[in-house]
């Protein structure tokens, strides 16, 4: 399986957002130095706390065609009111999550 990897493990999360772009960002005469084609992207966070009240954005993508799956497991939230929100834009998110606001 082939993409790239990220995993966060016994860290606190306050108010933590992964932001994925695409190249559309770039400024023209940058682009044609970009990586064209996105690989997947894996994110596993597992045994976190998340210290935050109400609504937390915990992962943004707005790049176009980026594809990332995202698994949390056996986190602790603080925050009385606390929800977690993915924001997919022109990207997809898959997910499989044990937060408030992201159980399916």
């Amino acid at each position: 399986m082939g993409g790239h990897f990220d995993r966060f493990f016994h860290s606190r999360l306050k108010n933590k957002v992964f932001s994925f772009y695409g190249n559309e960002v770039y400024p023209a005469y940058l682009r044609p130095n970009t990586i064209s084609e996105f690989g997947k992207t894996y994110i596993n966070i597992h045994g976190c706390i998340f210290d935050h009240d109400d609504e937390m954005v915990l992962l943004e993508n707005s790049g176009k065609g980026k594809e990332i799956t995202l698994k949390t497991s056996s986190n602790i939230e603080l925050g009385d009111s606390f929800s977690a929100k993915i924001i997919e834009g022109a990207g997809t998110v898959n997910f499989e999550s044990d937060l408030t606001g992201l159980k399916k």
